[in-house]
């Protein structure tokens, strides 16, 4: 026997008979405890459906927020004081322009652990994206 028909047959018993379950009123006897069971049994799938459900989503968001998490640590604005770690390959700088005196954003050189720029200070720097995909 399952649990769940244990669990309706002490039901049975601790209504004595008859009682309230839920909103609905039941003489319970043979018939009755079978259509208990039943409805017991939907509610049981149903809820297992929705803690799936529910599961899946928080696996979902799970893998999303280390996917943002990935992507924010990729393309966030690294101060000049932490260096790039390959040379001899263009970044996208965030500069001050001493000349002018404006901030600019551009793609620089880093090379030989210097950055390849004439009166702009470098002040930031990020990887820049992948090219897009497919022909040009």
């Amino acid at each position: 026997m399952s649990e769940l028909q244990d669990a309706v047959l002490n039901l049975n018993d601790a209504l004595d008979g008859s009682g309230s379950i839920g909103n609905r009123w039941v003489e319970v006897d043979g018939a009755d405890v079978r259509v208990v069971l039943d409805e017991l049994t939907h509610l049981q799938n149903s809820m297992t459906h929705a803690i799936n459900v529910d599961i899946e989503k928080s696996q979902e968001v799970r893998t999303l927020r280390a996917e943002l998490a990935r992507l924010t640590a990729e393309r966030r604005w690294i101060p000049v004081s932490q260096p790039p770690k390959e040379t001899a390959k263009y970044y996208w700088c965030s500069l001050i322009d001493e000349y002018y005196k404006t901030w600019q954003d551009k793609r620089y050189l880093f090379f030989n652990g210097t950055w390849n720029v004439v009166s702009e200070t470098v002040t930031h720097w990020m990887p820049l994206p992948l090219p897009p995909e497919g022909d040009a």
